[in-house]
Formats: C-alpha cells, sequence, structure tokens
C-alpha cells in the first residue's frame, strides 16, 4: 500500500509540473492594422544611380490614439532592409516621439545588370511585424556587350538618325527598315510605365499614334511588305534576333527554342524581339502581356475600321496577322523609308 501512495503521490506531481509547463507556452502576438505601403512605388526597371525618397504609410497599432482630423496617431517603429546595404536601417524606433518623420532615401548602388528586392517592415512589441516589398531590376539602354539587349544584335552597319535620336538600319530590296523598335517619347506609352526601357523595348504605340510617329522620310510599312519578308527570306526565323536581355545565361534568352522555328537566324537582319503588347482600359491603364513570346508590329493598313498588325510566336513558323482596335492595342513600331525615292537622314 506504501508503495502505491508512492506511485500515486508521484503521477500527482508529474500532472502537476506539466500543468505549470503549459502556463510558459510562448505567448500570443497580435496583429496590425492595416497594410504598409509606398508613397511612391520603386519603378519595375530602373538604371544604376536611380535614387528616389520612399515615405510609408497604411498601417497603424490598434491602440493608436485619432486626433482631430480624424487620423491615427502614428506610434509604430519601421525598418528598412536595402539590398545595397549589409545591415538593416532603423528609421523610426517604436519609441520614439509620435509624428517623427520617417523617410528612406533609396539609391541604386550596384552597376549590375540583375534584379532585386528592397523590404520595409512596421513593427510593435508583441505585435507581428507589417512588412512590404518592392522588387526591381537594374537595366542599362542600349545594344551589344555591356547593355540590356545582347548577343543577337549586330552594332555594326548602317545607322540613321531620326528625330533626333540614332537608330540602326539595313537594306531589304528596295526599301530601308529601323532595326531597333521605335522609342519617339512626344506618343506612346514605355513598357510597364518606366522610361528607361524606351531604349531597350521601344515605346507601344496605339495604331493611331504608329500613323503619326515616323519622322518624314519614313513611315509604317504594309502588311504585304511584311509577307514578301517571310518569301523572301523562307520563315519567321530569319526575322527574329537571337536576342539576350539583361545577361547572356540561357534564362536571360528572349526567343526561347522551339523545333518548328529552330535557333533564330535572322537572316533579314531585322532582328525582331518578343516584347509582346498592351491593352488599354478606358481609364488609360495599359495592361502588357506576351513579353518573350510574341513580337506585334504595327502596319499602315486597316480593316473594318481597326488597325492591322503582324505578329509571330515564340513558337511557330508563321507570320500571323491581326485586327485589333486603333485605341485600345498598343504595339511596337519599326519605320520603313522607301530607298529609290531618297537614301538620305530626315528628320521629324
Amino acid at each position: 500500500m506504501k508503495v502505491e501512495s508512492f506511485f500515486v503521490c508521484l503521477f500527482a506531481a508529474a500532472v502537476a509540473f506539466s500543468s505549470c509547463e503549459k502556463k510558459e507556452e510562448t505567448p500570443q502576438y497580435g496583429y496590425l492594422l492595416g497594410q504598409l505601403t509606398f508613397d511612391k512605388e520603386i519603378p519595375e526597371y530602373v538604371e544604376y544611380g536611380y535614387s528616389q525618397t520612399i515615405k510609408m504609410s497604411g498601417v497603424y497599432h490598434p491602440d493608436a490614439s485619432v486626433g482631430a482630423d480624424g487620423k491615427r496617431r502614428d506610434t509604430l517603429g519601421y525598418t528598412v532592409t536595402d539590398p545595397f546595404k549589409s545591415k538593416s536601417d532603423t528609421l523610426k524606433r517604436f519609441e520614439d516621439p509620435v509624428g517623427k518623420k520617417f523617410e528612406y532615401y533609396f539609391e541604386v548602388l550596384k552597376d549590375t545588370l540583375v534584379t532585386y528586392t528592397l523590404t520595409a517592415s512596421a513593427y510593435a512589441p508583441d505585435y507581428y511585424s507589417n512588412t512590404h516589398s518592392s522588387a526591381f531590376t537594374i537595366v542599362k539602354p542600349g545594344f551589344g556587350e555591356g547593355f540590356s539587349i545582347t548577343r543577337g544584335f549586330s552594332t555594326e552597319g548602317d545607322k540613321r538618325n531620326l528625330s533626333g535620336k540614332e537608330y540602326f538600319v539595313t537594306d531589304i530590296d528596295s526599301l530601308k527598315w529601323v532595326r531597333q523598335n521605335y522609342a519617339d517619347t512626344t506618343s506612346g506609352y514605355p513598357y510597364k510605365g518606366c522610361e528607361i526601357m524606351n531604349d531597350i523595348f521601344g515605346r507601344y504605340y496605339t495604331w493611331e499614334q504608329a500613323q503619326k510617329v515616323c519622322p518624314e522620310g519614313w513611315r509604317l510599312p504594309t502588311s504585304a511588305e511584311f509577307d514578301a519578308l517571310v518569301s523572301k527570306f523562307g520563315g519567321v526565323g530569319d526575322l527574329m534576333g537571337d536576342i539576350y536581355f539583361n545577361g547572356t545565361k540561357p534564362a536571360n534568352k528572349m526567343w526561347a527554342y522551339w523545333p518548328a522555328i529552330g535557333t533564330p537566324g535572322n537572316k533579314s537582319g531585322l532582328t525582331l524581339i518578343p516584347t509582346g503588347y498592351a491593352q488599354i482600359s478606358d481609364s488609360g491603364t495599359y495592361t502588357f502581356f506576351d513579353l518573350n513570346k510574341r513580337a506585334v508590329i504595327w502596319t499602315s493598313d486597316e480593316e473594318s475600321d481597326n488597325g492591322v498588325a503582324r505578329y509571330i510566336f515564340e513558337d511557330q513558323n508563321k507570320l500571323y496577322k491581326g485586327i485589333f482596335s486603333k485605341t485600345g492595342f498598343a504595339a511596337s513600331v519599326r519605320c520603313v523609308s522607301d530607298q529609290k525615292k531618297s537614301d538620305s537622314t530626315s528628320r521629324r
């Protein structure tokens, strides 16, 4: 009986000890209200030396008081993790006075063509932090070694100054073709709204804008002139440039290899690149599609009150014809010149 009593007491003690252990579990954290945002996002594409001042808002402590203006007082702490710095920066400590300014000066400090992320956090004791991140890709406008467009683009040959900008051009039969997507900034829209991309992907124009963008002595090609290119060179692979964007690794290749086409041969010298297209909402917002999959170029033709564009897919050896809205669809432009009429440089 004494032995049984001993084990009963031992069991009771173990239960009591276990109960004490449970009381020491990790405390539950709360959640801050709202969502941290930047007053201005870092553009998706930037160049070395780009800078901006970032202000943060949108999140607050559940116990924060409301001022006479109806806004909650910002009592949180803020930190920023900058990819170009070894340590995180504390902009405002939780203990700092309400109303202390917290802004972050951001600058691209590396001259390298890669993607980075900057992350900011709002925090308070016993609460999970609330974070916001902004990813950006460093680019270098231009063509050839050291620039964002490399490998499959030849920087040899003829050039023309059009509207104050120099373009590479090539001769095909009686026409002189611009070898880059046109980038006159008097109209059109840059890729993802990033002006730095003008001299890389060119600008995206509606059909109506495209009719006016080529300078004097130059014009949009006709749909028939695109057909003549395929007939002359034998396939769309001879219109494609074996282009790489922001590097020379296989992952940087813009036109993927497909058996129906093979490696882009670019015998035409046009060096078409798959910059896709954009759709424009009624509010004027541009949404981009098919980067690295399709090259879409406006022609001067129109059908059924719509504009005609010619396009090629990455995996199909066919030149397609598309009928698109003159105002709600944006594509690339390649200007041509009738050499028999004039072989001189013209400006708008």
